[in-house]
């Protein structure tokens, strides 16, 4: 297949063949969507372009960021402060960045909390989200009766 990613490369490489496919259309339909629009997608600017969705991210995702516990073993959620992990097999597992924002957290128990789908940010994309989180009511966010 192109770009080395085989589904053979990819079980040597302990990754999942169809993650990456989708990955890569997604990636493909970001580029076209950005072409369009008059956004240039070549590898100088790249980099640049990483940051600006990161930082997008946070202005959608802000609720479900989490810092670094000082404690250590995990983040700790900004919303509510519970204590979570990032899913085996991430790529921020076992780092020691400061922010994250994350998709979606899983587990059956608070003690047993993990980040699904988690990017690493900057403090300084999320901070001034992080002031509007006391204007979200979380009850009607989740649909509890007031």
């Amino acid at each position: 297949e192109d770009n080395g990613c085989s589904p053979e490369w990819c079980k040597e490489n302990f990754l999942h063949h169809r993650a990456l496919r989708q990955a890569r259309d997604i990636r493909a339909q970001l580029c076209e969507h950005l072409d369009r629009v008059g956004i240039s997608t070549h590898n100088h600017v790249r980099h640049k372009l990483g940051e600006a969705v990161l930082k997008a991210l946070c202005a959608g995702f802000f609720v479900q960021a989490a810092r670094m516990c000082s404690a250590g073993g995990g983040w700790l959620t900004v919303e509510e402060n519970v204590l979570v992990r990032p899913e085996s097999g991430s790529a921020v597992e076992g780092s020691s960045c400061e922010w994250v924002l994350y998709t979606e957290l899983i587990g059956n128990t608070v003690a047993n909390c993990l980040m699904r789908t988690v990017s690493a940010v900057q403090h300084e994309w999320l901070r001034p989200f992080l002031q509007r989180l006391a204007e979200v009511d979380m009850h009607r966010l989740v649909g509890e009766a007031p």
